[in-house]
This record gives C-alpha cells, sequence and structure tokens, in this order.
C-alpha cells in the first residue's frame, strides 16, 4: 500500500528525507576551513663542507647513502619537508612562528616527512627525537629554519629573506638574501651508522618555496561523517519501504 504521493517511484516523504540528510552532508563539507594546515617546504641549493662559522666538517659520502659519488662538495641538493600545523606544539609570537614536536619536546612530531635528494637519489629522515620548524626576524631580515632529527642522524636547512611571511604557511616563493649576505649556509646533514658518519655536509640553500593546504580539525571530520552517516542511513530507509512498495 502507498502511504503517500510518490514522484519517480519514490514517496515523497523519503525525497524531503533524503534531501534533509544530502543538505546536512552539504553544510559539513561548506563550513569554512580548519586552521590547521599540510605545509611543504621545498628548498634547493648546494652542499658545502664548510660551515657557516667556518668549521670544516667536509662534505663527503663514505657510504653510497646518494649513489657513487663521494665527494659531495658543489653538489645540487633538494631538501623537502611535509608538516602538519595540528601536530607538535606551536607558539605564535609577534616576532618568530615556532612549531616543535618529537620525543625531546614531549609532544607528537609535525613531520610527516623530510626528504633529502643528492644526485636525484632520496634520502628520508626520521623526526621522532626532534621535529622543529621556525620563522623569525629581527626586523631587518627574516630567516626560515626546519630541522628533524633520530638518534645521531639529522637533517638542518634554513634560508634567509626579508620577504618571508612570518608564518610558517606561507605562501613564499623566493632566494637567499640578506641586507647583510655573509654566507648562505643555513643548514646541515649528517647520515650514519650507529656512531659512524655515512654522509656528511653543509647546505647552502638559495631558493625556498613554501605552500599549504587546508587540514580539517577532528571536529570538523567529526561532522562530515555525521552527514555521511545521515545520508546513508536515509538511503537504507528508502530502499526499506521500497521493498514494502513492492
Amino acid at each position: 500500500m502507498i502511504r503517500g504521493p510518490a514522484l519517480g517511484g519514490i514517496p515523497v516523504t523519503l525525497l524531503v528525507k533524503l534531501a534533509g540528510a544530502g543538505a546536512a552532508l552539504a553544510l559539513c563539507m561548506a563550513a569554512p576551513a580548519a586552521s590547521a594546515a599540510i605545509v611543504t617546504a621545498t628548498y634547493t641549493g648546494t652542499v658545502s663542507g664548510t660551515s657557516l662559522f667556518g668549521d670544516t666538517g667536509g662534505a663527503f659520502d663514505s657510504g653510497g647513502v646518494f649513489g657513487a659519488l663521494t665527494d659531495l662538495e658543489g653538489v645540487d641538493f633538494t631538501a623537502v619537508f611535509t608538516f602538519d600545523t595540528h601536530l607538535g606544539q606551536r607558539v605564535i609570537l609577534p616576532f618568530q612562528d615556532q612549531l616543535i614536536g618529537g620525543a625531546f619536546a614531549g609532544v607528537e612530531t609535525p613531520y610527516l616527512s623530510a626528504i633529502l635528494t643528492i644526485e636525484n637519489v632520496d634520502y628520508a629522515f626520521q623526526s621522532d627525537l626532534l621535529g622543529f620548524a621556525l620563522v623569525v626576524t629581527d626586523f631587518l631580515d627574516s630567516s626560515t629554519l626546519h630541522q628533524v632529527a633520530s638518534g645521531f642522524d639529522s637533517l638542518t636547512v634554513g634560508l634567509q629573506n626579508p620577504g618571508l611571511p612570518l608564518n610558517l604557511t606561507g605562501p613564499f616563493d623566493g632566494g637567499y638574501f640578506a641586507n647583510n649576505p655573509g654566507n648562505p649556509v643555513l643548514g646541515e646533514f649528517l647520515v650514519t651508522d650507529g656512531n659512524v658518519a655515512l654522509a656528511h655536509g653543509y647546505l647552502a640553500a638559495d631558493h625556498l618555496t613554501i605552500t599549504s593546504s587546508s587540514a580539517p580539525e577532528p571536529a570538523t571530520w567529526g561532522l562530515m561523517l555525521l552527514g555521511f552517516f545521515g545520508l546513508g542511513a536515509a538511503v537504507r530507509r528508502q530502499r526499506r519501504d521500497l521493498a514494502v512498495l513492492a
């Protein structure tokens, strides 16, 4: 028995329920973007055997980490850091934006990945001990720095440019520039086997790109799941009612 008017063979009451569930889902999906973001910072530059302070730790790969090349002096590199601003502990002040995590800080690391590429070979650094991101200004220049560490292995890359926004999420696309040029080496990497150094070098970045995309907060995910649940329940009710009509 048909209990009410139908449209296209589907009772109007069911269409109303489906429309309500669909509207709830649409509202969830159209909610304002959450403040959390997935950020990717991509540095490019060259490897150096001398640090910013004149230390001569060398630029070498004795363990074949990046292939057959053993002398890394002057070799190009790319370092890509991807992190989630919802993770770790973030502190925003008028002159800096800082995000830190890992066992050293006692909170979850914010880094999803940190990959150094030399000679077309990728090496993924872990961040369970320390994951650190910073943008800071002295009101003349602004600098950004990313660092990850696990055991003795570590990767640190930074770049100075007065146009850097005081926001880890960027956006930014620019090169190394400072009012006092000095030395562009603002980074270092170390790959070990136990306590033996396999590969090492200082990193002079000459370009940085920062991009980000919004990442829904847990509460936003919850609303979206409720919307999908409501739509699914309405579809199940439709199937049951259509079975009765049949």
